[in-house]
C-alpha cells in the first residue's frame, strides 16, 4: 500500500497561487534564457534542444502551473508530490476539460515545426493526457540526478548503453522519453487556462506584447 503524500492546507489562497507561479515563472525563464518565448512555434523550437537542465527546469515549472491551477480550482489541499498526473485528476470537470480543450486547440493548429514525434499523434482524450503527464512526473524525478545510473560503469560500458538504446524498436521500450514537444504545449496551454481562470493574478510572458495563437477559436470553445 502506497503511502500518502503529505498535505499543506492553503489558509491564503491569493498569496499561495502568487507564490507559486513567481517560482514556475521563475524555473520557465531560467530554462528560457536562450530565447523568449512569444509564440508556440518559438517554445517547440526551444525543445528541439533537449539539453537535461533546461527541460528538468520546464517540468518544474508545470508542476507548479498544476499545483496553481489546483488552488484556483478551490482545491485548498497542497500535496507535497510530483504527479501531475494525480494533480490533473485533482482538478474540478470543467478546469480539467479547458486544459484539454486547450491542448487540442494548439495540436491542431499544429505548426511544422511541430512533428509531436515520439509515438504521439493526433489529439488527446482525457486519459491519454493523463498517461502523458504521467510519463513528465517519472522524468521529473529522473532528470534531477540523471548521471547516479551510471556512475558505477566506464565510459566503455556508458558508450556502449547508448548505443544499445539506439537500436531499440518502439518508444515504450526506453526508460526515458522526452516528447518535449508535447510538453511544450501542455506548458503553454497552461498558462492560457490560469490566465483565463485568473487573469488579474497571472498572465503568460508569451500575451505581453502578443495575442497568442488561435484566440478567436479559443473564444468560440
Amino acid at each position: 500500500m502506497s503511502k500518502k503524500a503529505a498535505s499543506i492546507i492553503i489558509k491564503d489562497k491569493h498569496f499561495a497561487i502568487d507564490l507559486l507561479l513567481t517560482y514556475a515563472n521563475s524555473y520557465l525563464k531560467s530554462a528560457n534564457l536562450t530565447k523568449p518565448a512569444h509564440t508556440i512555434e518559438d517554445a517547440v523550437e526551444r525543445m528541439q534542444i533537449l539539453i537535461s537542465p533546461g527541460y528538468f527546469l520546464r517540468l518544474v515549472a508545470l508542476e507548479l502551473f498544476f499545483k496553481a491551477l489546483k488552488i484556483v480550482d478551490e482545491n485548498l489541499e497542497f500535496d507535497k508530490t510530483h504527479e501531475l498526473h494525480t494533480m490533473y485528476s485533482q482538478l474540478g470537470d470543467t478546469t480539467k476539460g479547458k486544459l484539454l480543450s486547450t491542448v487540442n486547440l494548439l495540436i491542431q493548429h499544429n505548426p511544422p515545426q511541430l512533428p509531436l514525434g515520439n509515438g504521439f499523434y493526433g489529439t488527446l482524450d482525457e486519459d491519454a493526457l493523463a498517461k502523458k503527464l504521467k510519463l513528465f512526473s517519472k522524468n521529473l524525478v529522473a532528470s534531477r540526478y540523471p548521471f547516479e545510473k551510471y556512475l558505477n560503469r566506464t565510459r566503455n560500458e556508458y558508450e556502449k548503453t547508448g548505443k544499445n538504446s539506439s537500436s531499440k524498436k518502439s518508444p515504450e521500450q526506453f526508460d526515458f522519453v522526452y516528447d518535449g514537444e508535447l510538453l511544450g504545449v501542455i506548458l503553454y496551454s497552461i498558462q492560457l487556462v490560469l490566465h483565463e481562470l485568473a487573469p488579474s493574478q497571472f498572465t503568460p510572458d508569451f500575451m505581453l506584447d502578443r495575442e497568442q495563437p488561435g484566440e478567436q477559436e479559443r473564444e468560440s470553445l
